[in-house]
């Protein structure tokens, strides 16, 4: 039996490799269920076809057996091989999509409305204790969602982008066949654009449907049976997301139970289907345990309302369940600050893809603080645990024991380079570029945050230890209305303060907020030195706090480019902001001053420590320390949970301006236009853009080494048809053996052949109407080798006489009644042979379909009273 499909002349058939695993695993329900036994080699553009407009898949699931258990293959899966570009691209598909400004709105809403719930949860729940959550999205890469492919592209770079935002730890895998699943992105790696890039260019939406084994074998590799590494203070939850469309045989309950309980995971899924079907109740009607959304393919827009409901019904449920016992804070852990260890060889990292970007704001010196406030927020609820904190007999860093010598020893070592002077040269460019800007928050800082404080010079005064003798000659002559006679130091005014700069590098600044801080920092350093103050310290922090500079090092070539190398946004899943601030304390703590100790921390707000933060700002305050939060972007921030005196600014020009209103007390919040009101920014609707770049990722594969070796072995045909014809000709070739011992079975034969024939048209049409179906038969008549008919060895009926004539079948009434049985006493191992060398000679011997290509197979039925 062999099927071709009708196509022009300029259709050629494409051979691709792929997986072992058989490509009609679960798709043979769908399209084969009514032909058992058969093997359609369905080109992808017609299946894809055939599922938006059949509505027929469903019943067939919901009709086909059900008790399918998950065989779960013996061994774990690899980790993901390294990703190996053929040539790497000026720009990156997945960059393109992230920068879109239907995914950046997409992305900015979901994280705006889950990080508002995941605060409320925190709020109700167990204050003391940290969570922090460990993602798995496993992502069904059956032939069925193909005509979801958009959808689930979408979802996925917006998913991404959100876990990435959220700093929390996340993998990757896909599903298939039943031995044919693959980890994509690994649990501890950081994720990268080319990460992105390499997950959506491995699904190809052509393998069958398991979810049960594919979750209980991406959990065993993912999240390994007692591996959760919860601690007395941080709690460890484990969460796998499945995309997917609900057609699968595999919807026992209690595989997907029993995983999900060895494991100690909860799982939610995404369920994708089309607006006239509701496939996901395939599998819904059988797990009753599993959280779960439906979005429509057609409907996307509706995507930042549905995703944040899933995350937020599963973080409530695991809350709930984990928050029985209010554990306390360690609180008695000394903080490891690292050291740099540049030898000035490395060149600058270049800019990633948000740090490129420029972004338009209505009014960009807009910005925003907050109202005057005397307490730090939430700080009266964890009374018992600050006060353990502020009363420790430990230290709070090992910034006297380790952290000084080391950066000190750093910096001898460190020898000027090439790559020390371009990092140079680029920030003078950046000066050079702000420097009236620069000029105007040095005149905000001299006269209201730095005032003059140390003087070297004196002058007359009412009071003072000595006398000024200017002033005496002066009082003598005026017979002493002149009252200033002594000398006092009130002139030749110096600053005298010490200052700390904390940088917030974690991912969660990726966007506007990182194009700010890079900006700002470039301010505000030259703005310090040029009102004389030198004294001043920089601290980085994102999974860990890294010392840079403190009041011991000048700011020269060597500390710009360390600090350059720091200020990457790409690395840090995590933020360590209140071990930062603890740096900062004891940096400014170990200063003599008589001025003031302020702490300038660029960050988001979003924090990994929460209660801590409070607790270290009650002990900067008890130090005289004042801590001012600031963010420069348009982006959500979180500044105003945990920080007493904070303000955002739009962009970097309104910082001036926000800095005088702060420290002159001003009570009013300014409004805020951040973004311009652009219709396209505004119309999620408009999907052009997004679809020409999905089309690329489709079309044009930057690690198509790399994806080869996920298809393995697996062998389809793709039939490029530029007529998109959907047209299947179904060529069936009866063998029929003719020798004397047939006799009785001729007529026999003939009325099962019939049957057969009727029976196969008729389940087409029945369950497949929508399909152009052209059914087309041949018959070899055989005998013995020894044996002739009509002096020919076989009598045979071409497909060629039938191709006109799809509906009948007394052409081959008629031919079937020529056929009598006669010979064949020869041995019956003979028969085998002849049988054999029929095979060979039916295919040459039966003219084929026009189209049918060396590419292509022919199945015979033999009809043999001993075969």
């Amino acid at each position: 039996m062999s099927e071709s499909n009708q196509r022009t002349s300029k259709q050629e058939p494409i051979e691709i490799s792929g997986n072992s695993a058989i490509i009609g695993d679960n798709m043979e329900s769908i399209i084969t269920s009514s032909m058992s036994r058969s093997n359609l080699d369905l080109p992808l553009n017609f299946m894809r076809e055939y599922l938006k407009n059949d509505t027929k898949p469903i019943d067939f699931y919901r009709t086909a057996n059900q008790s399918i258990a998950s065989l779960i293959p013996e061994g774990r899966l690899d980790n993901r091989s390294e990703l190996k570009w053929a040539s790497k691209p000026e720009r990156w598909t997945y960059q393109m999509l992230v920068e879109t400004p239907v995914i950046t709105r997409i992305v900015d809403l979901i994280i705006q409305e889950f990080r508002s719930s995941w605060e409320k949860l925190l709020s109700r729940n167990n204050l003391h204790k940290q969570h922090e959550i460990h993602w798995c999205i496993v992502i069904d890469n059956s032939g069925s969602m193909s005509i979801h492919r958009h959808a689930i592209y979408e979802s996925i770079v917006v998913l991404l982008e959100l876990l990435r935002r959220l700093e929390s730890k996340f993998a990757v895998a896909r599903f298939g066949g039943r031995t044919n699943q693959k980890i994509l992105k690994n649990l501890d790696d950081l994720f990268t654009i080319q990460d992105g890039q390499y997950i959506l260019e491995a699904l190809t939406f052509d393998e069958g449907t398991y979810p049960a084994t594919g979750l209980a074998r991406v959990a065993d590799r993912i999240f390994p049976e007692g591996k959760n590494k919860s601690s007395a203070d941080v709690h460890v939850h484990q969460f796998m997301i499945m995309i997917t469309d609900g057609l699968t045989n595999e919807r026992e309950d209690a595989t997907y139970l029993g995983t999900t309980k060895k494991h100690n995971i909860d799982l939610g899924i995404l369920f994708i289907e089309t607006d006239k079907e509701a496939t996901s109740q395939v599998l819904l009607d059988c797990l009753n345990q599993v959280q779960n959304v439906v979005i429509k393919s057609n409907k996307m827009t509706e995507l930042p309302h549905i995703l944040p409901s899933l995350l937020y019904k599963m973080i409530e449920k695991c809350l709930n369940e984990t928050d029985s016992n209010r554990e306390q804070m360690n609180l008695l852990s000394t903080i490891h600050i690292e050291i740099p260890s540049y030898d000035g060889s490395t060149a600058l990292p270049s800019r990633s893809a948000g740090e490129n970007l420029k972004y338009s704001c209505a009014n960009p010196c807009s910005y925003v603080i907050n109202h005057s406030k005397f307490i730090i927020p939430e700080s009266t609820q964890i009374y018992v645990e600050l006060k353990t904190y502020l009363t420790r007999n430990i230290d709070y860093t090992d910034y006297s024991s380790h952290a000084i010598d080391k950066l000190r020893q750093y910096y001898e070592s460190l020898k000027i380079s090439p790559s020390i002077l371009d990092a140079e040269k680029t920030w003078l460019n950046d000066e050079n570029r702000f420097s009236a800007l620069i000029d105007d928050v040095s005149t905000v800082f001299g006269e209201v945050i730095f005032r003059f404080n140390r003087f070297t010079r004196r002058r007359e005064a009412l009071r003072g230890s000595s006398l000024y003798m200017p002033g005496v000659i002066k009082a003598l002559t005026t017979d002493w209305n002149h009252k200033k006679i002594f000398g006092a130091k009130l002139a030749g005014g110096k600053r005298d303060h010490t200052v700390c700069l904390i940088v917030d590098v974690s991912t969660s600044m990726f966007g506007t907020l990182s194009l700010g801080t890079l900006d700002a920092i470039v301010v505000l350093i030259a703005a310090l030195i040029k009102i004389g103050i030198d004294k001043f310290s920089i601290v980085v922090f994102g999974r860990n706090v890294r010392l840079i500079k403190t009041n011991e090092q000048g700011w020269n070539a060597m500390t710009i480019y360390t600090l350059m190398q720091e200020l990457c946004f790409d690395r840090d899943d995590e933020t360590r902001d209140a071990d930062a601030l603890e740096v900062g304390v004891d940096l400014l703590q170990q200063c003599s001053t008589r001025g003031g100790k302020k702490i300038f921390i660029l960050t988001d707000g979003y924090s990994s420590c929460r209660n801590k933060l409070i607790m270290v700002q009650e002990r900067a305050v008890q130090n005289g320390i004042d801590i001012i939060a600031m963010a420069i972007g348009i982006d959500n921030t979180n500044l105003e949970k945990f920080y007493k005196r904070y303000f955002q600014c739009a962009t970097v020009y309104a910082l001036p301006k926000a800095l005088r209103a702060l420290f002159e007390h001003e009570t009013e919040v300014n409004s805020i236009g951040w973004l311009t009101d652009k219709a396209q920014e505004q119309n999620m609707a408009n999907r052009t853009v997004l679809e020409g770049l999905f089309d690329n990722i489709k079309s044009d594969k930057v690690f198509s080494s790399i994806i080869e070796e996920l298809t393995g072995e697996r062998r389809m045909k793709l039939i490029h048809d530029i007529s998109s014809s959907t047209d299947i000709t179904l060529d069936i070739c009866f063998c029929i053996d003719c020798t004397g011992s047939m006799s009785p079975w001729l007529s026999v034969m003939q009325r099962q052949m019939q049957q057969i024939i009727s029976g196969i048209k008729d389940t087409i049409r029945k369950k497949h109407g929508s399909l152009k179906f052209q059914l087309r038969l041949a018959i070899v008549g055989f005998r013995d080798v020894q044996d002739h008919w009509d002096d020919e060895q076989f009598c045979v009926y071409e497909f060629t006489n039938q191709v006109d004539q799809v509906d009948q079948i007394n052409p081959v009434d008629q031919f079937m009644k020529k056929l009598t049985a006669a010979g064949g006493d020869d041995l019956e191992g003979v028969g085998v042979v002849i049988f054999f060398q029929l095979r060979v000679a039916a295919t040459a011997t039966c003219t084929p379909h026009p189209s049918f290509t060396k590419k292509d197979e022919m199945f015979i039925e033999n009809i043999d009273y001993y075969f």
